[in-house]
């Protein structure tokens, strides 16, 4: 008799190894980096009971993490197992992310999972600056997981990006999950991370308690609130977009500045926003504008006449980025710049000097001039009078 199938051992395969090593991961207790992901930076729920509280479709997101395990880096592994070699980051010069998507998702992701594990979250940047282990440690990091040229500038520059606007996301995220709303004798006095000592904490909620610290984020809140033209690329960065569009719209004819804008401000739900239909209705009415005697604006021009405050022709790489330059470059150049005004403001005043003796003298001149021709008149009156007293002697002899 056949045995009953319930009975039967399960068959051993690779989906279902993959499906048990995920369920015995997801039974372990998370660190203290997922609670970042967590709904209001709360923990693994203890019962079913708590699971039905909230909104339904974060709930389900939630236990659909739980279930999946860590997955965290196993993506680029399948895909650098599969080439047999490890992905490649060309970024080219005054980009800051790779043109290829796939390049610069990876990446972007990377770099992620590495602040997150490994990377202290420090105050300010400058303290990033001081202490240069944690930015060597995050591209020794990257350059075992990528074929990278460390000693590109350009590489080195793409990575020090996601670096600071990796810090900074990870940053709020830690404010908002365990500082925004708490009274102070509820804030922690320990680190909530693995990879940050209780004196760095200390710090970040030092500085989150500064009152001018609180004016400034209440103040960058309401900026934020005025930008009129949002995103409409997802998570990919504009020049990954800019690349793909290229190459699936554009491969015949090169696509210009506004066709890219187009691009990165649609949305597949919505469309444009007013304000920027208004933006390309401007710049479609100027590139039909020949005016006489006048040679045609390229679209770049015209792009930033426009949008004169936009840095899209920068950030999508249509346009190279003008170098930064660092605080200490900056100030020395402005002494430079204030030295030179100060000897050509000193060499004016010397001329001008030169000149003002030069008119003394002349009305010095001009002076002794005056008096000699004072004199002279003198002199003529005084003759002239004699004269006319030897005339009248002269009159009266005659009519004696």
């Amino acid at each position: 008799m056949a045995p009953d199938e319930h009975d039967r051992p399960a068959k051993r395969t690779r989906q279902r190894t993959r499906e048990l090593s995920t369920t015995n991961e997801s039974c372990h207790e998370g660190s203290a980096d997922d609670e970042l992901f967590t709904i209001n930076g709360s923990a693994e729920p203890e019962n079913e009971n708590q699971i039905q509280i909230g909104n339904e479709g974060q709930t389900s997101r939630m236990i659909d993490r739980w279930n999946r395990g860590r997955t965290m880096g196993k993506d680029l592994d399948r895909i650098s197992h599969g080439l047999c070699a490890k992905i490649p980051v060309n970024v080219s010069e005054g980009m800051k992310r790779p043109e290829a998507h796939m390049q610069a998702a990876k990446l972007a992701s990377e770099t992620g999972i590495i602040l997150r594990q490994h990377i202290p979250i420090l105050p300010h940047w400058k303290d990033y600056k001081k202490d240069d282990s944690h930015f060597d440690n995050y591209m020794g990091k990257i350059a075992g997981r990528f074929a990278i040229d460390s000693n590109s500038k350009a590489v080195k520059n793409a990575c020090t990006d996601l670096f600071k606007g990796g810090l900074r996301q990870l940053r709020y995220r830690l404010k908002k999950a365990y500082f925004d709303g708490k009274p102070a004798n509820e804030v922690r006095t320990t680190s909530p991370l693995d990879s940050m000592t209780d004196e760095q904490w200390w710090a970040l909620v030092e500085m989150w308690s500064n009152p001018k610290h609180k004016e400034k984020c209440a103040k960058n809140k309401s900026n934020r609130e005025k930008v009129v033209m949002q995103q409409r690329t997802g998570s990919r960065c504009f020049v990954a977009h800019c690349h793909a569009v290229k190459q699936d719209k554009y491969k015949d004819v090169p696509a210009t500045p506004i066709d890219l804008f187009k691009e990165c401000y649609c949305s597949s739900k919505t469309g444009f926003t007013e304000p920027v239909k208004k933006a390309i209705a401007d710049m479609e009415a100027m590139m039909t504008e020949h005016p006489e005697g006048q040679d045609p604006k390229s679209p770049n021009e015209i792009f930033s006449e426009v949008l004169p405050r936009s840095k899209f022709l920068q950030t999508a790489g249509i346009v190279a980025a003008a170098p930064k330059r660092n605080g200490k470059a900056a100030v020395s150049s402005r002494v430079q710049e204030l030295e030179s005004e100060l000897e050509a403001e000193k060499r004016g005043a010397a001329a001008l000097r030169d000149q003002l003796d030069a008119q003394q003298l002349e009305m010095g001149d001009l002076k002794k001039h005056v008096q000699d021709s004072d004199a002279q008149i003198e002199a003529l009156k005084k003759q002239a009078a004699e004269t006319d007293i030897i005339l009248r002697k002269l009159l009266m002899l005659n009519k004696v």
